[in-house]
């Protein structure tokens, strides 16, 4: 009888080895919606020299100089609201705490606002990719992370 119930057990847990167990894989990384994807830039001139580039699963911020970070997308929330989509994006900075960015996206305008500051428009660009690799390159070496004043202000 233990002899039985012995080999249940062990097909059982063979079994759930075999096809896996819900719940125990990683989720797929957050995706950031087509419309936002790209680089952005504002005229104000409080944000000279500054950039918000946007990938599928990464956010970019351009702090001015040629010093960027790189961040990894956690998650994407969405909400429609009056014709505008509005979007959380949080992401993992260098440290790796979690931060989040609520941007407005008007797709009449083709122009996103951070919701912190509306007055601010940041149309979206065409930059060489070259020049930012080497700004988040520069960045990396230095080990600093310029972010935080970004987010505070």
């Amino acid at each position: 009888m233990w002899l039985m119930k012995f080999r249940l057990l062990l097909l059982t847990a063979l079994s759930l080895v075999a096809i896996g167990t819900p719940g125990c894989t990683q989720p797929e990384p957050a995706e950031v919606p087509e419309e936002l994807i790209g680089v952005w830039v504002t005229d104000d001139q409080r944000y000279e020299g500054r950039f918000l580039k946007l990938e599928a699963r990464t956010i970019h911020f351009g702090i001015g100089g040629d010093q960027a970070t790189e961040n990894p997308i956690i998650d994407v929330e969405t909400i429609q609201e009056e014709g505008t989509s509005i979007y959380r994006i949080h992401y993992l900075s260098p440290e790796g705490l979690e931060y989040s960015q609520t941007l407005n996206y008007d797709p009449e305008g083709e122009e996103i606002r951070y919701k912190n500051r509306p007055s601010v428009v940041w149309k979206r660009v065409e930059i060489e990719i070259e020049a930012a690799e080497s700004a988040r390159s520069n960045l990396e070496a230095d080990g600093s992370n310029p972010v935080a004043s970004l987010e505070q202000g």
